[in-house]
């Protein structure tokens, strides 16, 4: 796993808040592995396509109520949430301790 950001009430994962939301590289690949957990699975997720090497990606984030919006380059991948997610003071990293 390669972190690249990671927002949490505490610690890495699975209980509610730790994920809120939290992106990696899914492990040997360039695919994105996005969280954003909810009440009933802290590790609820969308995973993108293969990412092209050696090219700029830019890449939105929209979480409104229970609807997901990932926007990867031209690509957007759409998806609804069961439960509601954590709402509340959080910790940021850019990376974080749990992945290194």
């Amino acid at each position: 796993w390669a972190s690249i950001l990671h927002f949490t009430n505490g610690d890495n994962c699975c209980n509610f808040g730790q994920r809120s939301p939290a992106i990696w590289f899914w492990p040997g690949t360039t695919e994105l592995y996005v969280v954003t957990g909810n009440s009933a699975f802290g590790d609820w997720a969308l995973r993108t396509d293969t990412l092209p090497l050696n090219v700029s990606t830019n890449f939105i984030l929209q979480c409104n109520g229970t609807n997901v919006n990932l926007t990867v380059g031209k690509k957007v991948y759409n998806a609804t949430q069961p439960t509601y997610r954590f709402v509340g003071n959080l910790i940021v990293y850019a990376s974080d301790p749990w992945h290194l």
